[in-house]
């Protein structure tokens, strides 16, 4: 009986290792994103929608809102990354995200996740910025030339 159930230990275990080591495309590319802080950002970007919601549709009671935006932090990162499997694939092969997930499993890498969300908050700040800049600039040219 104790043999059994060792053998039977022993064959899901296997199986759990199988597994891991011939994980999909996909699998591979949602490790990508925990590890590069991909999945931080996504989320950062459902909290702002259902924040927007939130204004929008006050009405809603907090306890509603609290639960829907649990289910979507839950449920829309997978979504997402089915939806860009199809164009990681055309351009990375696995190996090629494997060799970026070490990176991001490197002291380095993860350092560079942990603050890529709050670069890229600041980052989006100062090119919406650089993008008024660019426009204030556009429009005086165009006054400049008779426009």
């Amino acid at each position: 009986m104790i043999n059994r159930i060792v053998a039977v230990i022993f064959f899901a275990l296997l199986g759990l290792t199988t597994n891991a080591q011939d994980q999909t495309y996909e699998g591979t590319l949602q490790n990508l994103f925990e590890k590069n802080g991909s999945y931080e950002t996504f989320q950062v970007v459902v909290v702002q929608l259902f924040d927007m919601y939130r204004q929008n549709y006050n009405d809603v009671d907090t306890e509603t809102w609290d639960k829907l935006e649990q289910e979507f932090k839950n449920t829309s990162m997978s979504d997402l990354v089915s939806l860009l499997t199809p164009v990681y694939e055309k351009y990375l092969t696995q190996e090629d995200l494997q060799i970026m997930i070490n990176f991001y499993d490197s002291p380095t890498g993860k350092k560079y996740a942990k603050y890529t969300p709050t670069i890229s908050q600041e980052s989006m700040a100062i090119g919406q910025e650089w993008g008024l800049q660019i426009g204030q600039k556009v429009l005086q040219r165009l006054e400049e030339e008779g426009f």
